[in-house]
């Protein structure tokens, strides 16, 4: 008798192998899609998931294949984001390592919101049952092949800020908006800024003695103050001139107090700040020609990303560093360190300003108390906005102090309240609430306010609100103005007198990494330099 041969095991053939968990990666992604979250890149995804369905007879094949495709599916996800590059997450880690515990979680939950979670959670469970009743990978593979028919709709991501109303100077759009006609544009742009300067008047020896305090305050744009509901604000009021499309041309602290170090010439480039300039170009070294006193106050260390060190020798702001020995601790940084009040830092240095014999001197004071993840020491921990808005309205109480005991002490002072960037409150698909790494209109959109101050000055008419797309070297041309007028040599002066000449200045950001332009009311993002995509 003949034997039989034997049946083949269920392990000697080859079976196609279901997605399995990943078809609630696949799933999850599709959802975020068509709810305009993040983008869906079919043939990348398809691709993934054509490696997993790969028949593998081996099982430490198909084991080595899902390590594989952790890392392969974390790519996906980021790649599939609107998110910023990797590499600048990776730059940035030194940074991240300081920050407070209590700071990383709110991170992680803006990340994360717990409604998201839930929904997770739901989506899970929803997912386990259909699993039992059909088999998912021919769903899934249906839903990813529907995107060739079904589109999202299109989201706002807020990217340009709707406060206030009045518009910039419109730019013409290029009829080539392609990469090469990008490119040529932000060529062009740097170009022209670099045959821009402020012509300062020769020094005057009759010229009337003042001061100049520049507020530098961190995280303070419109579109913040519109989230917290704080358009409004009497501090506003308080302003004889007052930016309304004011570019800060960076979302970074340090890049723009040196930009504004630099406000006697045209924008430079992200990378020139870091370079040698020419003298002329520097306002405090233009002001220290006519007879201006540097001072230098922040109510911070300065330490971190080596914020005074890069100021002084980038920024070429020689001062000594006002003391902050005796102060009363008012927050907890994001990062630990002690921030002390607005009010008391500027109050006692006005005190020793007045003991000071120079006739004039040019000041700049740093605050980052708008920071985020910052804390207020003896009140309830506030998180998100609400902590925001808490600190916001005790800076611009403090200002507003201070700017009483400036006009009680009878000295001639010319404050400009310049903020650094945005805060980024109401974030975006790209960036969540807090994040920076892209110089969006939202966050480079800020209010600039020019107060004169002096007890034998009055302004004559309205203020002035200047409604063209303007940047630091508007600054240093009402600076300027102000010198070549002999300001508080009059009586009285009009306000739009010294708003008559600014330069125009196109809205181009830049970040260490990234480049936004804003053609036609239009937002154009550049990550690698070299091509660019709308940002909506």
């Amino acid at each position: 008798m003949k034997a039989t041969a034997p049946l083949p095991s269920p392990d000697s053939t080859l079976r196609l192998p279901e997605l399995a968990a990943w078809n609630f990666y696949f799933l999850a992604k599709l959802a975020l899609y068509f709810a305009g979250v993040i983008d869906f890149h079919l043939l990348e995804n398809l691709a993934f998931a054509a490696f997993l369905l790969l028949p593998l007879p081996l099982a430490l094949a198909r084991l080595l294949r899902q390590v594989i495709a952790i890392v392969i599916g974390l790519w996906l996800l980021h790649y599939d984001s609107h998110m910023p590059p990797l590499s600048r997450l990776f730059a940035q880690m030194e940074q991240l390592s300081t920050f407070e515990a209590d700071y990383l979680l709110e991170l992680v939950l803006r990340f994360l919101p717990v409604n998201v979670v839930m929904t997770m959670l739901v989506g899970i469970v929803a997912y386990l049952i259909a699993n039992r009743i059909f088999r998912m990978t021919p769903v899934v593979l249906v839903a990813m092949l529907s995107i060739l028919v079904f589109r999202p709709a299109d989201t706002n991501n807020s990217a340009v800020a709707t406060a206030p109303q009045t518009v910039a100077r419109a730019t013409n759009t290029p009829t080539d908006l392609s990469d090469a006609g990008l490119n040529e544009r932000l060529d062009q742009f740097f170009s022209s800024e670099k045959n821009r300067q402020v012509a300062f008047p020769n020094i005057a020896n009759n010229q009337a003695d003042f001061d100049i305090i520049f507020l530098s305050v961190c995280s303070l744009s419109w579109d913040d103050m519109e989230v917290v509901n704080r358009l409004n604000h009497p501090l506003m009021s308080e302003f004889d001139i007052l930016f309304e499309q004011f570019n800060s041309a960076t979302s970074y602290s340090g890049p723009a107090l040196l930009r504004l170090t630099r406000a006697s010439c045209g924008q430079p480039a992200h990378q020139d700040l870091y370079e040698d300039v020419d003298p002329s170009c520097l306002l405090f070294e233009q002001l220290e020609s006519h007879e201006f006193e540097s001072a230098l106050l922040m109510n911070h260390d300065g330490k971190f990303d080596s914020f005074l060190e890069r100021t002084r020798q980038y920024g070429r702001i020689d001062a000594e560093l006002f003391p902050l020995r005796g102060f009363e601790r008012a927050q907890k940084a994001f990062d630990g360190t002690p921030i002390f009040r607005d009010r008391d830092v500027l109050e006692q240095w006005w005190k020793t300003r007045l003991n000071n014999p120079a006739g004039k001197v040019a000041a700049i004071y740093n605050t980052p108390s708008l920071h985020d993840g910052n804390r207020i020491i003896g009140e309830e921990a506030l998180f998100g906005n609400k902590s925001y808005a808490r600190r916001l309205d005790i800076l611009f109480s403090d200002l507003g102090q201070f700017f009483k005991t400036l006009e009680a002490s009878g000295r001639n002072v010319v404050v400009v309240m310049i903020p650094e960037h945005g805060a980024s409150l109401r974030g975006d698909s790209t960036q969540i609430s807090g994040m920076r790494e892209i110089p969006t209109p939202s966050i480079t959109h800020i209010p600039v306010g020019v107060k004169i101050i002096g007890p034998n000055i009055r302004r004559a008419g309205d203020p002035v609100r200047v409604g063209q797309a303007s940047s630091f070297q508007a600054l240093g041309q009402i600076v300027a103005n102000i010198l070549e007028f002999k300001l508080f040599n009059n009586q009285q002066y009009r306000a739009e007198d010294l708003t008559l000449n600014l330069p125009e200045t196109d809205p181009v950001s830049q970040n260490d990494g990234s480049t936004v332009m804003q053609i036609g009311g239009k937002a154009y993002l550049s990550l690698d330099g070299e091509t660019w995509t709308p940002y909506q």
